[in-house]
């Protein structure tokens, strides 16, 4: 079947695989990876060959299986195992900014995570010469 991803967001996972048109109908699974994750499953129609799976939690793998359903016979699944992203800070505000420090703010997000990488790259002055 040939399942694969066309786009993930930190809630979302596009995914797109190969029809047939001896397929009635397609049996989407899906379950975070973590214990104690609950399986969600969708059914669709024979000629449909993608879906986006909404409503899932920034920062977490999730086992997705495709299964062609024919005449309420199920098929072995296509399987894939993707990652949902953590978004970017939205909000961003710099507080101060001095020859030593910056401080920055942003507004919290919805999901609990272990913790923040702040890079930066010092702005570089040219000396002109006139």
């Amino acid at each position: 079947m040939n399942l694969n991803t066309r786009g993930v967001t930190d809630r979302t996972i596009e995914l797109e695989w190969e029809g047939s048109v001896m397929v009635t109908d397609f049996l989407v699974t899906y379950t975070p990876t973590s214990p104690g994750g609950v399986q969600l499953e969708i059914r669709l129609p024979g000629n449909t060959t993608s879906w986006i799976i909404t409503g899932l939690e920034a920062g977490i793998e999730y086992n997705i299986n495709v299964f062609a359903v024919i005449n309420n016979s199920i098929s072995v699944p296509s399987s894939i195992t993707v990652w949902t992203y953590f978004t970017n800070p939205d909000g961003l505000v710099f507080k101060s900014i001095t020859e030593t420090s910056v401080e920055v703010q942003w507004q919290p997000f919805y999901y609990s995570f272990d913790g923040w990488e702040i890079s930066f790259i010092p702005k570089v002055e040219h000396n002109v010469m006139n």
